[in-house]
């Protein structure tokens, strides 16, 4: 309860700067479709995620690709797909993730290159977690992201801090240094897997 009281009350105790605390919600979803056959371990994946932040910025991302099983532990996604936001700006996106389950640990990592379309310069985004999973449904762990300007070089999020999923609902906790800006913030990231 006070994670979810920080989130949505964030705003009124920010500073009026583009770098005061931020509350976020992450909505992601995703589906395997088996087009290959039913021999077949691999499947093509959508996926579909929107991140909204407590001082009004909204991104929507979509990918769609083959998802390549290559052992029952490892397996690889080629995605393409668009990056929209209120900037306003579009992106074509090209991705790659790996993620690798045994047991009850998960090591996941995404990289994302943004080609623009309108509005956005190109950019790149970094996404890896560690899961230990205490069960089918609970997990726990550790998560990195990073955004950048692939144009001028400058990092716009390097956040890193622990995470918890109950199922559906889950909370990343991070601290994010911003390099290209002056000061550092902290923020709670509400998420929702439907």
């Amino acid at each position: 309860m006070v994670v979810f009281a920080m989130l949505f009350s964030s705003q009124a105790f920010a500073e009026e700067t583009d770098h005061a605390y931020a509350g976020q919600v992450n909505v992601s979803a995703g589906h395997d479709f088996n087009v290959f056959g039913k021999e077949s371990k691999n499947t093509l994946h959508a996926h579909g995620i929107m991140l909204y932040t407590t001082d009004d910025y909204l991104a929507l991302f979509t990918y769609l690709g083959p998802k390549i099983q290559l052992t029952d532990e490892f397996s690889i996604y080629t995605l393409v797909g668009t990056f929209n936001d209120n900037t306003p700006g579009m992106s074509f996106t090209t991705s790659i993730w790996a993620d690798y389950l045994k047991g009850k640990n998960e090591l996941f990592a995404e990289f994302d290159y943004y080609i623009p379309i309108d509005g956005h310069p190109h950019q790149y985004y970094t996404f890896d977690q560690y899961n230990r999973f205490a069960n089918e449904n609970v997990y726990y762990g550790l998560t990195l992201e990073s955004f950048g300007n692939l144009d001028t070089g400058d990092v716009y999020e390097l956040a890193y801090g622990p995470h918890i999923q109950f199922g559906k609902v889950g909370f990343w906790l991070a601290y994010d240094q911003t390099p290209a800006f002056d000061g550092d913030k902290f923020f709670v990231r509400l998420i929702f897997k439907p």
